[in-house]
């Protein structure tokens, strides 16, 4: 991948196990690959590992993924030290996508499975999306 010219989206799997001392190994992971940072964004459900990778490693995008509606994301974030927002796409409202648009905020919802869901996306021109079907996504579009 140190070739390529893909931002990694490294999900950390910490919501349900810890794996005490991941964060230090990711970053150990990384740095020995001699991938460059800007094509790295961390994000979990689990925000005391975001909190920590954004502490140990500032320069890289971490993002928080939303299940539920969250109050005052944007505060929330900045209390986290997150970068952006990963919800899915059921769980947040186009005002909220507004908003964090407004502040500058990337947001880019999972998963997105339907024409209706897409379109939306599309047209409230959020970041990006996840999706389990890349040919169905560039068929739809």
């Amino acid at each position: 991948m140190k070739e390529e010219s893909v931002i990694l989206n490294l999900e950390v799997k910490t919501d349900v196990l810890r794996y005490e001392g991941i964060e230090s190994r990711i970053i150990e992971s990384i740095e020995s690959a001699g991938i460059d940072a800007s094509r790295i964004l961390f994000s979990s459900f689990n925000h005391e590992t975001i909190h920590r990778l954004k502490q140990m490693r500032p320069d890289i995008e971490a993002a928080i993924l939303l299940a539920q509606p969250l109050y005052d994301i944007s505060g929330y974030l900045r209390f986290v030290g997150a970068d952006s927002v990963h919800p899915h796409i059921d769980r947040i409202t186009d005002e909220e996508v507004r908003s964090l648009q407004g502040r500058g905020i990337p947001i880019r919802p999972y998963t997105i499975k339907t024409q209706h869901q897409l379109e939306r996306c599309m047209a409230l021109q959020v970041d990006a999306i996840f999706v389990n079907d890349i040919e169905w996504a560039y068929k739809t579009t």
